[in-house]
């Protein structure tokens, strides 16, 4: 079996209404996912997701698929490959990485950084849709302390959050008294990266006082720091088959347990389910956001029941690829977004405007405004057409604007 062509589709597929506005806002993932075919002489055709590497396709052209299998050049194409090589075994993915560990695997809904009436509402969709753990984001400009108080009135105990950080806390200081307080929630579970990865001391002064899983994610610290110093309870891991299955191998021994994260539509969430059936400490839920976008652009829906999802059991990845959505979600121009100011309030009316989430990025994670603080709001400011939005717009590309 050869390998004789490779197809790249650019889709533009839109969020979610009700999380449209606020990843528009965020700049996280995009509405752009990248889709690739792999045709062979046999006839048989595999599909994968990944970063755009369409100068990459030379590289796998009238080559045997299985010279690759876990090669990580790619990870789309290497998706693809591994589709075709368990259609041309007859066999699902998992069977080509390893020893089937379970049927079902743990999966978690997925949200930015909202208002907390927002994630109550993202939380009942988790629910309806059969999810029993919710991942959120933690962002200094909002009242964490709130957002989970208003989540902790909606779902029962047994709902579990992970709460992220992405290191935004800064130092073990601030972040004990808040986790703290967090953690009087009984749906809290775990905090992700609460402050900066390589703060060794800071990890082991946070785990002697929080009770809570730490998790962060595989490499920062060097995972022999990480596991001989004891920082967490568990890691994140993600990326192409050979770099997961490697990391994987190590928390193993460490007896860490572990999440897969790897965002993307249903083609990618298809594949994290064979990667969780066949990596033993692969126990907590992994993230991969698909259902952020309108279309998850396979065919029939991957089902989740009591938060675990069923591992396909059809050759390769054991999900068909909706060929209608290339014409659907082709790549056209799109028009410009609209021009927005954010504004950042704090309990005392002090009020900050900057031009778009990175500035507030910068400003949050240099300590240069103060983080997390009882009742901190972020608004997003629609343009009016009225001369003071003109004002405000024009001063905040310049810097932000207290």
């Amino acid at each position: 079996m050869k390998v004789t062509r490779i197809d790249m589709f650019p889709l533009d597929v839109p969020f979610t209404e009700h999380v449209r506005p606020h990843m528009e806002r965020a700049l996280t993932h995009g509405t752009r996912l990248y889709v690739y075919k792999v045709y062979t002489d046999t006839g048989l055709t595999g599909v994968g997701e990944g970063p755009r590497d369409d100068d990459k396709i030379p590289r796998y052209i009238n080559k045997n698929p299985y010279d690759f299998l876990l090669d990580d050049t790619s990870l789309g194409i290497q998706m693809a490959l591994y589709d075709v090589i368990g259609k041309h075994a007859g066999v699902p993915v998992y069977r080509l990485l390893g020893q089937k560990i379970r049927d079902y695997v743990p999966i978690a809904w997925w949200s930015i950084d909202m208002p907390p009436e927002d994630w109550v509402e993202e939380a009942k969709t988790a629910m309806q849709l059969g999810y029993k753990a919710y991942k959120v984001k933690a962002r200094p400009w909002r009242d964490i302390v709130e957002q989970v108080e208003a989540l902790s009135k909606t779902v029962p105990e047994d709902f579990k959050l992970t709460v992220d950080a992405n290191s935004y806390f800064l130092n073990a200081g601030k972040a004990v008294p808040i986790l703290e307080k967090l953690e009087r929630y009984p749906i809290v579970d775990c905090f992700e990266t609460p402050i900066p990865q390589g703060d060794v001391e800071g990890y082991k002064m946070i785990r002697g006082k929080v009770k809570r899983l730490i998790a962060v994610h595989f490499g920062v610290p060097p995972p022999i720091t990480a596991i001989r110093e004891d920082i967490c309870d568990a890691f994140i891991i993600g990326g192409p088959a050979g770099n997961v299955l490697r990391q994987a191998a190590v928390a193993a021994e460490a007896n860490k347990p572990f999440w897969l994260q790897m965002v993307g539509s249903g083609i990618t969430a298809a594949f994290v389910l064979h990667l969780g059936a066949a990596l033993s400490h692969a126990i907590m839920p992994a993230i991969t956001c698909h259902e952020l976008w309108v279309d998850d652009l396979i065919t029939e829906r991957i089902e989740v029941h009591g938060g675990y999802a069923q591992v396909p059991e059809k050759p390769g990845l054991g999900v068909e690829f909706d060929e209608a959505t290339v014409e659907r979600y082709k790549v056209v121009q799109k028009k410009p977004k609209p021009r927005t100011v954010l504004a950042v309030e704090w309990r005392d009316g002090r009020r900050h405007y900057y031009r778009h989430e990175l500035d507030m990025h910068k400003a949050f994670s240099q300590g240069s405004e103060p983080g997390f603080e009882t009742g901190v709001r972020m608004e997003v400011i629609q343009d009016d057409g009225s001369e003071a939005f003109n004002k405000i717009y024009a001063a905040v590309q310049r810097g932000p604007l207290w």
